[in-house]
């Protein structure tokens, strides 16, 4: 009896040693208010805190809005406190007034102040003590990012998902370990579809994984959602959007470099709307809503025609210069048609003059010309092609193959000397369907309204989504419509390219033709769909948010080992021979740099270029507008390992240029190399 009597003790003792722990209520931003969709999880929050004190932090100001809001859900009690220094941050009486509290809620704005005003402080110690001895700890948007094991800092300014994709040890990028650490080895991110998060939240993801060696998976929360994560580590989705998981797995091939674009292959993407229950302890999903449906995707053979085609998306003409050079040089003498939309001057205009390419012979979509038999008769004997300048609609009649022009295009993809190059937002029409009002209305994913149509099938079954980082007002339309024609066809992969991304199809293999990463999301191991049923306005129809589990993700580049086989949809290793193909004539060295400073810049731009060995003799500079006008032009002549350029800002016709966004390109040989700088004035 006494040796029962001990170990009863000794087991006490080791309890009481445990950490407590407390509940979590993550949300990713946006407006609260009475009866939507933020009543779930301030009611949870309320109800675990057992209606105990709630206590509303910032650094900035109050808010007599949440307050109230807290009481009407049964809070005994709710007050606001700011804590705007270091040295408000270790007052007595800020921390026992944070310690009475059974409910802390961190609000938006700039988390690194958080950060910069808190860690280390007894503000900060109070915080962990709520959480360890039960109470409730939530934050939404940048509240939400320091709340877990690691945060997303935002030292610098706000990281943009472009910059890191294509960096991901890109100076904005800044995590931290060691603040308010919450739920361990979960790193979060909030505004998730609405800013086109995905890039940057991957870079977190694989700059952690790379700098420490350790598998974390990245939780990105969308606008008007939250998740209810219980002492268990069980979290519940509540709200009007989804919650993505994404994490590597043991089979994932990662080249995560400074100044390199990311790559990796089969990572786990999990979307997750209201009702799922997901467990972040054991990675796995617990429970489904009511609605939800169990599948097998179709895991359907990808065909494609004989001809080769290239993709690109993009924005400006300028943006398309190195695919246009390496198309051309293909080309050689041969004649090249360009089709573009019925009144679109500027692709010609740029091809022609600003990169005085010959043989070009336009053919714009006109009525007059879709039932032409002369310009069928030029197409049938022609083998170089590209589409630019294109609208959705302009990029559906071409392939509708109810006139003349149509019925010529398709007969002739039918042959493999043909190239087709394909650059622009109207790329998605050569896949099994498109989305064709994403730029109509900003709000037309959140209203229910996207609206879908049969594409051409080029590749088929396959979506395409371009401009997905483009920072305009219809990110949410892109990033969700691709994943809303993710659930609506599991089978078919979905390519999401950002502008300058490209890829090229030929002979079953997809390559990728573009420093700018390409996104490949493959549905074939989804297990459960949903999508769903929050409506904005009760006349409206549920916002298009996908929930899906079990897809695949996969982030390439040109830098990758890897081509994509149509056939087993599986990424393989080059051979040597499509290498040695990549690698002609449009590698730059590997130890060549150009670097615009001060970036921006005021009236004068240094170009630093280096080099360890002189394979470079003679070059051309050249720096265009955002028009893809030349603005100034230098050749460079004899050897060099280090020399430096100036602009003084001034145009080749003498004049200064305007302030804007300009490109410096480098070429030699037949090899282009381009970079991006802001001029100031």
């Amino acid at each position: 009896m006494r040796i029962l009597f001990i170990i009863f003790i000794i087991f006490l003792s080791f309890a009481s040693n445990l950490p407590a722990q407390g509940y979590l209520c993550i949300v990713g931003g946006g407006t609260e208010n009475y009866n939507d969709w933020s009543d779930e999880p301030y009611q949870w929050m309320v109800t675990r805190a057992q209606n105990g004190p709630a206590l509303v932090l910032h650094y900035d100001e109050g808010s007599t809005w949440l307050e109230k809001y807290f009481k009407s859900f049964g809070a005994v009690s709710a007050q606001s406190l700011v804590i705007s220094s270091r040295e408000a941050a270790n007052n007595s009486a800020n921390y026992q007034l944070i310690r009475k509290a059974k409910l802390i809620f961190l609000r938006g704005g700039d988390q690194y102040k958080y950060y910069q005003y808190w860690k280390g402080t007894l503000t900060e110690q109070a915080i962990r003590e709520v959480f360890q001895s039960g109470g409730v700890i939530g934050g939404t948007s940048a509240g939400l990012a320091v709340l877990g094991g690691i945060d997303y800092i935002a030292t610098n300014r706000s990281a943009i998902s472009k910059d890191c994709i294509q960096n991901p040890f890109h100076r904005d990028i800044t995590l931290a370990d060691d603040f308010l650490p919450f739920l361990p080895g979960v790193l979060f991110d909030s505004h998730f579809t609405r800013r086109a998060r995905i890039g940057r939240l991957l870079a977190f993801i694989a700059n952690w994984n790379k700098t420490w060696q350790t598998d974390i998976p990245g939780v990105g929360i969308d606008e008007r959602t939250a998740i209810c994560i219980e002492q268990d580590g069980k979290g519940l989705v509540s709200g009007a959007g989804a919650v993505f998981i994404m994490h590597p797995n043991s089979n994932s091939f990662l080249k995560c470099e400074s100044q390199v674009p990311l790559n990796f292959t089969n990572w786990t993407l999990h979307a997750l709307t209201a009702g799922f229950k997901y467990d972040f302890v054991n990675r796995q999903l617990i429970s489904s809503p009511e609605g939800a449906k169990s599948i097998q995707p179709e895991n359907a053979l990808i065909q494609t025609p004989a001809a080769k085609l290239i993709f690109q998306s993009l924005k400006t003409p300028v943006q398309g210069r190195e695919q246009f050079y390496r198309f051309y040089e293909q080309a050689r003498e041969k004649s090249i048609i360009l089709i573009t939309g019925p009144d679109d001057k500027e692709f010609l205009a740029y091809l022609t003059q600003s990169l005085q390419f010959s043989n070009i012979n336009q053919i714009p979509l006109t009525a007059e010309n879709f039932i032409s038999n002369d310009l069928a008769k030029q197409i049938d004997e022609t083998d170089f092609f590209i589409l630019a300048g294109l609208t959705l609609p302009a990029a559906q009649n071409l392939w509708n193959n109810q006139n003349v022009l149509s019925e010529a295009m398709f007969s002739r993809l039918k042959t493999p000397e043909v190239h087709l190059l394909w650059v622009g937002t109207s790329l998605p029409v050569a896949g099994t369907s498109f989305i064709t009002n994403i730029e109509s209305n900003q709000y037309n994913l959140q209203d229910g309204k996207l609206l879908t149509k049969a594409g051409a099938r080029l590749i088929h079954p396959i979506n395409i989504m371009p401009a997905i980082f483009r920072d305009d007002d219809f990110s949410e339309n892109r990033i969700g419509g691709i994943f809303w024609q993710l659930i609506k066809s599991p089978g078919a992969p979905c390519l999401l390219l950002d502008d300058e991304s490209a890829v090229e199809i030929y002979q079953d293999e997809l390559t990728i033709h573009s420093q700018t990463p390409v996104l490949l999301i493959d549905g074939q191991g989804i297990s459960v769909i949903d999508s769903s049923d929050y409506k904005r306005r009760s006349y409206l129809s549920p916002q298009q948010t996908a929930a899906f589990y079990g897809a695949q993700l996969h982030c390439l580049s040109a830098d990758t080992e890897f081509v994509y086989n149509l056939k087993t949809r599986t990424w393989q290793q080059k051979t040597s021979v499509q290498k040695n193909k990549n690698q002609h004539g449009f590698q730059i060295p590997s130890d060549f740099q150009i670097q615009p400073f001060p970036n921006p810049g005021t009236n004068f731009i240094h170009f630093k270029m280096k080099q360890k060995s002189p394979k470079i003799h003679n070059l051309e500079f050249v720096i265009y507008n955002i028009l893809g006008q030349i603005v100034f032009e230098k050749n460079v002549h004899g050897n060099f390992f280090e020399q430096d350029l100036l602009w003084d800002g001034i145009s080749r016709n003498g004049g200064l240029a305007p302030a804007g966004i300009y490109f410096a390109s480098i070429n030699f040989n037949q090899t282009f190399f381009q970079t991006k700088f802001t001029l100031l004035r």
